[in-house]
């Protein structure tokens, strides 16, 4: 923790693929020093660089999954489901590639992935980038839901955006970062781990409907175009690039304890060396205690020769001549060595005591050097109890951030039905303009035949004018006439009283038409409410 903090604390910008990437580091930049009010963190997605245009979907239901086999990653749930379901069916193939890390390092074994049993089950090694975007493009489709881990969470996927490059749509777990842009472009299906029947519905649709697939395809590329370009892609580091600054780092607790760490550990690297040296210092004085305890031996043992040589030459004196001048020789021989032996002797203790002085000077600087190991150890605890403590804050923060997200949730799916609420009002409100249409047209069609009704009820009236002005002069010319001309005039005044009936028909035709009108402006008002 302490070196990621310490590496953080040097960087000016940060580069991210996911917004929940960039709210995870938030906290780790908080402790290095970094202040967060200013926007250093780029989100810079995967950009979508895969071509595997041309090639024709498979004929059969295919379906595609694998990547590196990470032991945190387990999608057994998802792909046994897809078998079982291809073996009932007797149809279609599940495509699967999978491997070890190829940068994994020596002895770093990771577990592989379970494979499910199945005779329409066709396992690959690791795939070119070529080989395996000719495998996606021509699948209906990438499975790529697993149990919900935090890597997950927050990770892009360089599998996913090559899919969609392809044109090919996904089925992904409801808590990866893509599946909202996987729902709005309606380019995948979206589902939770262990939703059995939310899964089977997504087979079902796969696999019994080709031309959905088709679509989908065509939306998963549309999605790769407009978000994962490499020009929309890159647009946030571009902008960085074109004005960069450097930022004004701050020392925190944290970065303090980084640095008094790398401290100590300079410390006790002096220390280990400095033992060291002590180590080397107390084997020389050890060689030269034995080298004094030799030399004392050998002059001991020339003292006891020079004594055994003065009492042969006290018993020879009265010897001969020759005896006493070899043993006087020998007496010289023995004292020049004597005085040679008693100069080494005394070298060697001044180098003793020398090296005497300079092991109590190592030792007072082991100790001086130990008590500031000890200063070091009692600020490391303190340290390290400010950093409990604010680990613990952190996991504080974390629970709240938990909740927001639960939050997010249901505010997300609250979204999404309301969305459905708006998609039916849209239909209501499309079944309202054509009924809306309908009536227009109803109403444009009595307003013709009214115009026509008009038109009749007017030369109708002129007509029946003229003949009732007609009528009545005949009858004022005829009444004082003989009786014949009596029946005569009953027979006109029952033709009178027919036009004056159909006179009072056309009248109240023209009510309805004006009931008709007053339709019309009813429903305009009732659209003009509804937008």
């Amino acid at each position: 923790m302490l070196s990621l903090v310490e590496a953080l604390s040097r960087a000016d910008y940060f580069l991210v693929t996911t917004d929940r990437q960039k709210h995870f580091y938030l906290g780790a930049m908080a402790l290095s020093g970094v202040d967060c009010r200013e926007d250093r963190i780029a989100v810079v997605p995967i950009a979508a660089v895969a071509d595997a245009g041309g090639v024709p979907m498979a004929e059969d239901p295919a379906f595609v999954s694998g990547g590196v086999a990470w032991p945190w990653q387990d999608s057994s749930w998802a792909l046994e489901r897809v078998a079982a379901r291809l073996d009932a069916d007797g149809r279609g193939t599940l495509h699967l590639w999978r491997g070890a890390y190829p940068l994994k390092a020596e002895g770093d074994e990771i577990p592989p992935a379970p494979v499910p049993n199945g005779p329409r089950v066709v396992v690959h090694p690791l795939l070119d980038h070529p080989e395996m975007c000719t495998l996606i493009a021509r699948s209906w489709c990438v499975v790529d839901v697993t149990a919900r881990n935090l890597e997950r969470e927050m990770a892009l996927s360089f599998r996913q955006v090559d899919a969609l490059a392809c044109g090919t749509p996904l089925v992904i777990g409801a808590h990866q970062p893509l599946a909202a842009w996987i729902a709005d472009y309606d380019a995948g299906w979206v589902v939770s781990h262990g939703d059995d029947a939310g899964f089977d519905l997504v087979l079902e649709q796969v696999i019994g409907d080709a031309e959905l697939v088709a679509a989908k395809k065509r939306r998963a590329r549309q999605l790769a175009e407009e978000r994962f370009a490499p020009a929309h892609a890159l647009a946030p580091f571009v902008e960085i690039a074109r004005e960069p600054a450097r930022r004004h780092g701050h020392v925190t607790l944290v970065t303090a304890l980084a640095q008094r760490s790398e401290q100590a550990g300079e410390l006790e690297t002096q220390l280990a060396e400095t033992r060291h040296r002590l180590q080397d210092l107390e084997s020389d004085i050890a060689k030269k205690d034995q080298e004094n305890a030799e030399l004392t031996a050998q002059v001991r043992g020339l003292m006891d020769a020079v004594g055994k040589l003065s009492t042969s030459l006290e018993a020879a004196a009265r010897g001969q001549e020759n005896a006493i001048l070899v043993a006087a020789e020998r007496e010289d021989a023995a004292g020049a060595d004597l005085v040679a032996l008693q100069r080494d002797l005394a070298a060697s203790r001044r180098d003793v005591v020398k090296k005497s002085l300079e092991l109590e000077k190592c030792l007072t600087q082991r100790d001086a050097l130990e008590a500031d190991v000890a200063n070091l150890e009692e600020l490391a605890r303190g340290l390290r109890q400010r950093l409990e403590k604010a680990l613990q804050d952190a996991a504080h923060w974390r629970t709240r951030h938990d909740a927001a997200r639960r939050q997010a949730t249901e505010l997300r799916a609250e979204h999404y039905r309301l969305r459905e609420e708006l998609s039916k009002k849209e239909e209501e409100i499309q079944a309202l303009w054509q009924t809306r249409d309908r009536l227009n047209d109803d109403i444009a069609g009595l307003a013709s035949r009214l115009s026509a009704a008009d038109a009749a009820l007017a030369a109708a009236e002129a007509r029946t004018r003229s003949r009732i002005e007609g009528l009545e002069g005949a009858l004022d010319d005829q009444r004082e006439a003989t009786s014949a001309w009596k029946a005569r005039c009953e027979q006109t005044e029952r033709a009178l009283a027919g036009v004056r009936s159909e006179l009072e028909a056309l009248k109240r035709f023209r009510g309805l038409a004006r009931l008709v009108r007053l339709a019309g402006e009813v429903v305009d008002r009732g659209r003009s409410r509804v937008r």
